[in-house]
């Protein structure tokens, strides 16, 4: 089971609603980042195991240039959650192997969908 996750999202409230989500789900190590860079940092130095990004954030660097920029050797899961549903987007998103590309509005249950699947996956290989 997966215990850590960065949120990588500039809008708040849904950065909130993310963690809560998390947090029903018995996630206890969970930080929310408002910019990629911040969110970079974090995750080299934390190294959690579950990121979940926002394609358009503040800064210099969008959420696929983050996912870009994680080394494969720390093996985290990455979700997208955004509310580009375009095919440039989403296709640069995808080459990037995240778990899921959830677009908003209406994130919730999509996201607890893709965790429960993603948890009963992680079992599954235990």
């Amino acid at each position: 089971m997966l215990n850590s996750a960065i949120v990588v999202e500039d809008e708040i409230l849904i950065a909130y609603d993310i963690k809560f989500t998390l947090e029903e789900k018995n996630y206890k190590k969970i930080q929310i980042a408002e910019t990629a860079e911040k969110a970079l940092e974090y995750i080299k130095r934390e190294r959690p195991e579950l990121i979940i990004i926002d394609i358009k954030l503040p800064g210099k660097m969008n959420g696929i240039e983050l996912a870009n920029k994680i080394p494969a050797k720390y093996n985290c899961k990455i979700i997208y959650v955004t509310a580009y549903t375009e095919a440039p987007y989403k296709d640069l998103a995808m080459e990037t192997n995240p778990i899921a590309y959830i677009t908003k509005p209406g994130i919730g249950w999509k996201l607890e969908e893709t965790l429960d699947e993603l948890t009963i996956q992680l079992e599954g290989l235990q």
